[in-house]
C-alpha cells in the first residue's frame, strides 16, 4: 500500500505524467520501481529505467521500460541522452540517492524536474542550488508521502486512483508472502542493503499492529486487495 501511493503521488501529483514524456526511473526493477514503471507506462509516457544487474534488467523491460540501463556497465547518463536523441528527459524519479547524483541532474531537458524520493545507496550531499540554473534552468524536490495524506479526501482520492490502476490490469502488485520474505532479502542488490534494517523494522510494526484486511478476489476480479490502518491514520474504507 505505501509503495502504491508512493508512485501515485510521485506520477499523479509531484510531476504529472502524460502521453509523450520522457521518463527516467531509477532502481526500475525495485518495489516502488516496477509500479512507477508500468503506471508510467500505462499513461503515455517513455519509459527508461535503471538498474544494477542483467537479472533485474530483464525484470524491469517486463514491466513497463522501453529502455533499461544497467547503470553498472553503462554511462546511464550518456545513454539517457542517446535513447531520447540529446533531448534528455522530462523527470528523473530517483530512489537510489548519493550513487546517482548528480548525474541525475545531466538527464533532464531544459526546465525539466528531479524527484528524490529515497536514498538506498546513502544521501544526496549538500550542492550548491546554482548547479540548477547551470544545467537547464531545473527543478529539484524531495517531496513526502505523508504531506500528501494529511488529509482525509486526498487519502480516499489517491487509493482510489492506485486500486482503479490494479483493478485494470495496468499495474500488477508483486507480493511475497511473509514466509518467503528471505527470497526478496536475497534479491536485493548492494545498495539496497543500506535500508534493509530500516525496512524489516516497518515490517515487524506493520505485523504487530494485526489489522490487514484481505478483501474477497471476487471484488477485484481475481485481485486481492491489502487494506491496512497505520495508527496515524484513519482506515481506508470503501
Amino acid at each position: 500500500m505505501l509503495k502504491g501511493l508512493t508512485a501515485q503521488y510521485l506520477l499523479r501529483r509531484t510531476f504529472r505524467v502524460e502521453p509523450g514524456h520522457s521518463v527516467l526511473i531509477h532502481a526500475a526493477a525495485g518495489g516502488v520501481g516496477l509500479i512507477l514503471s508500468q503506471w508510467a507506462k500505462h499513461l503515455g509516457a517513455t519509459v527508461i529505467g535503471t538498474v544494477g544487474s542483467p537479472e533485474k534488467a530483464e525484470v524491469a523491460a517486463q514491466n513497463g521500460c522501453d529502455h533499461v540501463i544497467n547503470y553498472g556497465e553503462e554511462n546511464f547518463a550518456k545513454r539517457v541522452r542517446e535513447i531520447t536523441q540529446g533531448e534528455g528527459c522530462d523527470v528523473v524519479y530517483d530512489g537510489v540517492g548519493k550513487a546517482t547524483f548528480p548525474a541525475s541532474l545531466d538527464c533532464l531537458k531544459p526546465m525539466g524536474c528531479f524527484v528524490s524520493f529515497g536514498v538506498s545507496s546513502g544521501p544526496i550531499e549538500s550542492f550548491n542550488i546554482m548547479m540548477l540554473a547551470e544545467k537547464g534552468s531545473l527543478y529539484a524536490t524531495w517531496p513526502v508521502l505523508t504531506r500528501y495524506l494529511a488529509k482525509r479526501e486526498d487519502v480516499l482520492s489517491m487509493s482510489q486512483e492506485l486500486f482503479d490502476v490494479i483493478g485494470s490490469g495496468a499495474v500488477v502488485i508483486r507480493i511475497h508472502a511473509v514466509e518467503k520474505a528471505y527470497l526478496a532479502h536475497k534479491g536485493l542488490g548492494p545498495g539496497d542493503e543500506v535500508v534493509f534494517q530500516h525496512i524489516k523494522g516497518r515490517v515487524r510494526r506493520l505485523l504487530r499492529w494485526k489489522n490487514v484486511v484481505m478483501t474477497s478476489a471476487n471484488n477485484w476480479s481475481g485481485r486481492i486487495r491489502t487494506v491496512y490502518q497505520p495508527p496515524c491514520c484513519s482506515a481506508i474504507a470503501y
